[in-house]
């Protein structure tokens, strides 16, 4: 329903905002962490690449959302 896509919305936007996953129409179209461009990623293949973090994501919470399964744990 839309309550569910307001949901998404939401954490594809805190996703965002802790990824900085970058896009053509970003204000500033250069990566903070490799200064490379990335005015040739497109929006929606930024918003696929965040759907896909939010998938892994999903069903996790506290420091299971921080760690991959190659870190170890503090």
């Amino acid at each position: 329903g839309q309550s569910a896509s307001v949901a998404l919305a939401v954490e594809l936007a805190k996703i965002s905002a802790a990824t900085q996953c970058k896009h053509e129409k970003s204000r500033n179209p250069v990566s903070r962490r490799t200064k490379e461009s990335t005015a040739s990623v497109s929006v929606a293949s930024a918003h696929e690449e965040l759907k896909a973090i939010l998938g892994r994501l999903e069903g996790k919470s506290g420091q299971d959302r921080i760690c991959t399964p190659d870190m170890t744990r503090r």
